[in-house]
């Protein structure tokens, strides 16, 4: 046997190998393809950019030949006010002046076209990729409005540059040559001794439109590259290397896996003690390892997408409602096995209270959100009282209440959707915490730094109390976790609570309804697993009639229980109302279900007496990433109800399995024995 592990240990990491070798040629190749193709709003968006530059260009050299004529300009008014002064007759100077003038001035009007005509193609960068017939029709345009700049340029041309091959002097440079030597002949023949300045030569509009036109002709070439790389785009879709373009991603997964499997062996031959201990904090976690694999699932079926910061957003204000009424769920599954079916419409009539107070009756938000958080607990009052002290089943109790608290929302809404509410009522639970600290240390002004220091707090809390709860319990003699368990337990912890806000941050920061519902996860948590009353609750759930004779008043805690049922699905219905920002007739219908299926996804027994926050808390989360997953996906809504029945179905087979020991991982321990069959005979 140790010999075969050795083998099967061998073959694992070859086939990691391969695996990874194969995802990495994919990835070249789909990274190759990526690059050739372009799309015809690409290649459309590639013309405005050669063409905006090459009519720069030509702007720059228009620019510089006017200049260079303001020079020449200049010059000869400087030397006939010299020539004047010194009592000569700058007559001859002053005609060519005038021609130089009104040159200047078409330079002028040839410069405005070219100007124009530059900012027409910077417009056409405003078309659409959705938008073909004015993508295609932009496109043609470039070609006219881009030779219209050229022939502005060249009226321009025809002003400032000579036709000589031999000379790059320039028409007003000959003229004022002329005039130069015109009066120099003037004043030796008068006797007059007059020093002209000296002509420099200045860089030519030919000599800058040259240099812009490499420049264009630069983008041309890169153009031609991208042509002749798309002729790669046929043979990179089909055969061998359209299938690892196309799956590249999976290789690296399945090299994963295998890696994994081939640690589990090294380490059932190493330590099957420590192996064996994985075994059991396995089948303890089962349901969290379970959502981390279909959250690694969806992440790779919905290309990354499923994870990026704003889906992460979305997720949060979308199923925060479903943890709420999972969590008062929870207490009345462990109390007596007992659910509530009447919390789906109870969120749908306390948004409808809410719109008639809010909208009709222009009641403050604050108000009327206590108003209906006490509407919450009277109708849990009401269904409590009825289950508690007159012994009618709960399941008849909360059926009727489903189907009382339908109608009167009807008659509330008039069978008509309210909305919208008032900007104050949506920021209770629809907006996002505010950046109280700014941007330090360079971070992008989007970035939410402020949420991150908030995730940065809440690791080392946790931290913190990880290390005062182990050291407590030691002090105690009470048995503890292996320490690098803990550590490992710790930092994967820390690692998620650091990237999930770091995401926030990265989006619009800390969503405000998940500080309720961190606020309710705490509170519930500290309750059941750390007061008397919530050790009453589970004992109720195990035995009813010996918790009784114990002295826990079960009745009371019974009608309690749906008094904080009824408290928390008005504030679930609340959460709901301003995620939708309307109150609607159908509202909250089947989120019983999404709520009684996180209980027991989340580990709840339907026996009662066992369950926890916790465990609702991964159960909500499960039922929010696949339902999200599954939409990205484009995945129809009937499909979406069977996956989610399977699901439930699945998890609460897994849970009874691992909870009887019928799955361990320690079997992988034999690797490492050294008898055999005939040995042990």
């Amino acid at each position: 046997m140790k010999k075969g592990a050795m083998i099967g240990t061998i073959i694992t990491l070859v086939l990691t190998l391969a695996l990874v070798t194969a995802g990495t040629m994919g990835l070249v190749f789909s990274k190759r393809l990526d690059a050739a193709q372009k799309t015809p709003y690409e290649k459309y968006i590639a013309n405005v950019r050669k063409y905006e530059a090459e009519s720069n260009g030509y702007k720059m050299a228009a620019e510089q030949a006017i200049a260079n004529m303001d020079g020449y300009i200049g010059r000869m008014e400087a030397d006939a006010g010299a020539f004047k002064a010194a009592g000569g007759d700058e007559a001859i100077l002053k005609g060519f002046l005038d021609t130089a003038k009104q040159q200047r001035a078409d330079a002028d009007k040839n410069m405005e076209t070219i100007v124009k005509k530059c900012a027409d193609i910077v417009l056409y960068e405003g078309y659409s990729a959705d938008d073909s017939e004015a993508v295609e029709k932009a496109n043609s345009d470039l070609f006219k409005v881009n030779n219209q700049v050229k022939a502005a340029l060249k009226k321009i041309s025809k002003i400032t540059d000579t036709e000589s091959k031999d000379s790059n002097e320039t028409a007003v440079r000959k003229q004022y040559e002329k005039a130069v030597a015109a009066i120099k002949a003037d004043c030796e023949a008068n006797g007059i001794s007059l020093e002209l300045e000296p002509f420099t030569v200045a860089q030519s509009a030919r000599e800058v439109m040259e240099k812009e036109l490499e420049k264009v002709s630069a983008l041309e070439r890169e153009m031609d590259e991208d042509n002749e790389s798309a002729i790669l785009s046929e043979e990179l879709t089909k055969g061998w290397k359209g299938y690892f373009r196309e799956n590249w991603d999976y290789c690296y997964w399945l090299a994963g896996l295998a890696l994994i499997i081939c640690v589990l062996c090294l380490l059932g031959r190493i330590n099957p003690a420590l192996l064996k201990a994985v075994g059991k904090v396995a089948n303890k976690n089962m349901m969290l390892i379970a959502l981390v694999l279909i959250t690694l699932f969806f992440f790779v079926t919905t290309g990354y997408s499923n994870l990026k910061p704003a889906n992460i957003y979305n997720v949060i204000n979308q199923y925060s409602y479903i943890i709420i009424l999972a969590t008062g769920m929870l207490l009345c599954i462990v109390s007596s096995a007992n659910i509530d079916l009447s919390v789906g419409r109870v969120m749908g009539f306390i948004g409808a209270c809410c719109a008639k107070f809010v909208i009709d009756g222009n009641m403050p938000v604050w108000l009327a959100m206590i108003v209906c958080l006490l509407i919450g607990i009277c109708i849990g009052a009401w269904q409590g009282f009825w289950i508690a002290y007159m012994k009618i089943p709960a399941f008849v109790v909360t059926l009727a209440g489903q189907l009382t608290f339908y109608g009167l929302t009807m008659v509330l809404l008039n069978g008509e959707t309210k909305a919208p509410f008032p900007e104050a009522f949506n920021k209770v639970f629809g907006a996002s915490l505010p950046d109280f600290l700014g941007k330090p240390f360079g971070f992008d002004s989007s970035f939410n730094f402020t949420t991150f220091v908030i995730g940065s707090v809440l690791i080392a809390v946790f931290i913190a109390v990880q290390i005062v709860k182990r050291v407590k319990r030691v002090s105690n003699g009470q048995k503890v976790e292996a320490l690098g368990i803990m550590i490992a337990k710790t930092a994967v912890i820390s690692v998620v609570i650091l990237w999930l806000f770091y995401s926030l941050a990265q989006n619009k920061g800390m969503p405000t309804v998940l500080i309720t519902v961190a606020i309710v996860l705490m509170v519930y948590s500290f309750f059941t697993g750390r007061t008397v009353a919530g050790r009453h609750l589970y004992a109720m759930g195990g035995n009813v009639n010996a918790a009784r004779l114990s002295g826990v008043k079960t009745q009371r805690m019974l009608f309690l229980v749906y008094v904080n049922m009824g408290f928390l699905a008005a504030l679930a219905g609340l959460a709901f109302t301003v995620r939708a920002n309307s109150a609607f007739p159908s509202a909250g219908q089947g989120e019983e279900l999404n709520a009684i299926a996180a209980c027991y996804i989340g580990g709840a027994s339907a026996y009662g007496g066992i369950g926890t926050v916790g465990g609702a808390l991964v159960g909500a989360l499960t039922m929010g990433i696949i339902k999200n997953g599954m939409s990205i996906m484009g995945m129809q809504q009937s499909m979406q109800q069977v996956v989610l029945g399977l699901v439930l179905l699945v998890a609460v087979v897994v849970d009874i399995v691992s909870k009887s020991g019928g799955v361990s991982l320690p079997f992988l321990s034999r690797f490492g024995s050294r008898k055999n069959k005939r040995h042990i005979e």
